[in-house]
């Protein structure tokens, strides 16, 4: 965007290391998460077959 942003504080190596270790662990963490939604899904849809994506399509009634 064409704006310097002003400096808060120096850059300090060994608090780059912890923060991007804690940034690659919540990743890790939230990958996790997906894959684990993406498997749910597979089991309602594959081995329930409870129509659950059917009961959370846009626009669907729940007095259906």
């Amino acid at each position: 965007f064409g704006v310097a942003l002003p400096r808060l504080f120096e850059p300090q190596a060994d608090l780059k290391s912890t923060f991007a270790e804690i940034h690659e662990s919540v990743a890790f963490v939230f990958a996790g998460l997906v894959a684990l939604h993406l498997l749910a899904v597979v089991w309602h849809v594959v081995v329930k077959r409870d129509g659950l994506l059917q009961r959370m399509k846009w626009g669907s009634r729940a007095d259906h």
